[in-house]
């Protein structure tokens, strides 16, 4: 059967109709549900602010909430009202830590529901900081639970509930749990939320040193790179040092305490860094490159030899690294001479352009 010319396009024209009318029906039913969320939203603002000076808990105003914020929709009305509180200035906290009975017993339904609800849940914990640092309970077990779930999301949002908390040994807990089930934790992500942690970063990372080696290496490297950004005691360089000499250390972990010690200078590494640069088996091209790059706060007139013949490594981003950190030593004359004896237009460029960006202050 062949539909005519004309048939076509009247059954065209009927489906883009079905498609605007599908389109404008969305827009109505988004428009109602947003001024349902608002009217909800600033009833609930009104009901916090009636108990929000209360000293003890009311039993009523507790079993309403527990009836209603089981629901997705008033939760999210409840949140957006405690959001609008604290954008003006009301000690929602206290009121929330008052409740936490409501959200222990929420926690459990939430629980039960997608993983999608979970994660949602699990934001608000992280949002609310019901929990102090010293506190073990219900919602902290679960969160830990919930850092075992198959979607990241969850496992992201319980993880940032628990950093919020502040208790090192739920962190770490909650990490060694996520290890076990040898789920992924991108490096950069664990960074950050480590950076976030609202307890002792001096005990929290103390456990991480002692079960580094527990975990994988993306895991490792996101520790070390937290480590860098908060401390660089004796007991961290130590742990360190013995990692780098380690044989059987990962090259991605090596790298990542190269650049810890180029923050917290240590003699006995400062040597080992002029001998990675020094090498020239193309294999070692990453270790020369990151140690380049470290050495930029190792002020010493060997160290700038080196990096004044790294400006002639067969590698370029060994010789742009040395040009980084020689930019940022004071170099003398007889410095710039030197580099200028050695007739290498590349290396001179790169330096030149090096300083001209020092003097920028880019």
């Amino acid at each position: 059967m062949t539909l005519s010319l004309e048939t076509i396009i009247y059954l065209y024209l009927f489906v883009s109709f079905c498609i605007i009318l599908f389109n404008i029906g969305c827009i109505i039913i988004r428009k109602k549900e947003a001024k349902a969320l608002e009217k909800r939203s600033l009833n609930y603002k009104k009901l916090i602010q009636d108990h929000i000076e209360e000293k003890n808990i009311d039993s009523l105003h507790k079993e309403y909430l527990q009836k209603k914020l089981k629901k997705v929709n008033h939760l999210t009305a409840f949140h957006h009202a405690v959001t609008m509180l604290l954008k003006e200035d009301y000690e929602v906290r206290a009121y929330l830590k008052r409740y936490e009975e409501v959200f222990i017993y929420l926690i459990q339904i939430y629980m039960t529901k997608e993983s999608v609800y979970q994660a949602y849940f699990a934001y608000l914990m992280s949002v609310y900081r019901i929990c102090d640092e010293k506190e073990k309970n219900f919602i902290t077990a679960n969160l830990l639970e919930m850092t075992k779930d198959p979607s990241l999301y969850t496992r992201e949002n319980a993880m940032k509930a628990l950093i919020s908390f502040g208790n090192a040994e739920n962190v770490v807990n909650a990490i060694k749990g996520i290890e076990r089930l040898g789920y992924t934790y991108n490096k950069k992500m664990l960074t950050d939320d480590l950076l976030e942690f609202k307890g002792d970063h001096e005990e929290l990372i103390k456990l991480l040193l002692e079960n580094l080696e527990n975990f994988d290496i993306l895991k490792q490297v996101g520790i070390i790179n937290y480590i860098t950004f908060k401390s660089g005691n004796d007991k961290i360089k130590t742990k360190f040092y013995q990692l780098l000499i380690k044989e059987e250390t990962a090259k991605d972990i090596k790298l990542a305490i190269i650049r810890f010690f180029g923050k917290f200078q240590e003699e006995k590494v400062k040597e080992l860094l002029k001998e990675y640069i020094k090498k020239e088996d193309t294999n070692y091209w990453e270790y020369a490159a990151v140690s380049a790059f470290a050495l930029k706060n190792y002020q010493e007139k060997e160290v700038k030899n080196i990096l004044i013949e790294a400006l002639s490594h067969p590698n370029w981003y060994v010789r742009k690294n040395a040009a980084i950190s020689l930019a940022k030593m004071k170099l003398t004359k007889n410095d710039v001479q030197k580099i200028m004896d050695k007739k290498d237009k590349y290396a001179n460029e790169i330096l030149s352009y090096e300083l001209k960006k020092q003097k920028k202050g880019v």
